[in-house]
């Protein structure tokens, strides 16, 4: 089993995506170039294969739409985290002990 998560952790975590440009992401620019915008307008990433195949844009495109979806689903995913362990502290249950 993984170590808990800290608290450093899960603060650092949300840190980091609380500085990054505010959701939503979306991609757009298939199948040759990926790009994530924030609301069509501000590019904030790109992602590029590095050769001419299907396989390759296919991958650039399911790693864009990851880091796209990201920036909204680690902020959810820490929070949840903390829901989580408080309704285990409230019934006394040590979350580091799980």
């Amino acid at each position: 089993m993984n170590d808990p998560l800290s608290e450093t952790e899960l603060a650092e975590m949300l840190v980091r995506a609380n500085e990054a440009t505010p959701p939503p992401w979306v991609t757009h620019g298939y199948p040759y170039v990926v790009s994530m915008f924030q609301d069509q307008k501000r590019m904030v990433a790109d992602c590029s294969p590095h050769t001419n195949t299907k396989i390759y844009y296919e991958t650039c495109q399911h790693n864009a739409d990851f880091l796209a979806n990201a920036r909204q689903d680690i902020p959810r995913l820490v929070k949840e985290v903390y829901r989580l362990r408080a309704k285990l502290i409230a019934k006394d249950i040590d979350p580091d002990e799980l």
